[in-house]
């Protein structure tokens, strides 16, 4: 399967294009800079800064918190695709988008960014409202 980022050149570890299957390398999100009708998620993806912190909200509500390590630019041409995608010995996040330079003479942005970060923190799904206590009639026990 190929990966979104190289257009053909890079390749996603075994096992990545399945939804639910798990390997042991860093959590990926890819994302637009913008698009034909304007800006996308990952526009202002380089005003982020090492030392920074990016909270991802998780479908049952939790969060993960990851700092920033390292901000990296690629030509397209020269993706690390082993050392972006590599098993690291603890949880880490990885946020991938175009960059410049653009030439639309060859196919668009030519570049890269990768963000490198590592996680900090997880917090647990907000509790929700209590639960009220059954009824007893207004009868003491």
């Amino acid at each position: 399967m190929r990966a979104a980022h190289g257009r053909g050149r890079g390749r996603r570890p075994p096992g990545a294009g399945c939804r639910r299957r798990r390997w042991a390398g860093s959590a990926v999100i890819v994302g637009h800079l913008d698009t034909r009708q304007g800006t996308a998620v990952f526009y202002r993806l380089s005003t982020l800064s090492p030392g920074q912190t990016i909270t991802i909200e998780r479908t049952d509500g939790s969060t993960a918190t990851f700092l920033i390590d390292d901000i990296q630019n690629y030509p397209k041409t020269a993706f690390p695709t082993d050392h972006v995608y590599q098993t690291t010995g603890r949880p880490e996040l990885r946020l991938i988008t175009c960059a410049w330079p653009y030439d639309r003479t060859h196919g668009g942005y030519q570049d890269n960014t990768v963000i490198y970060a590592h996680l900090i923190e997880q917090r647990p799904q907000p509790a929700g409202p209590a639960e009220p206590e059954a009824s007893t009639g207004g009868r003491r026990r």
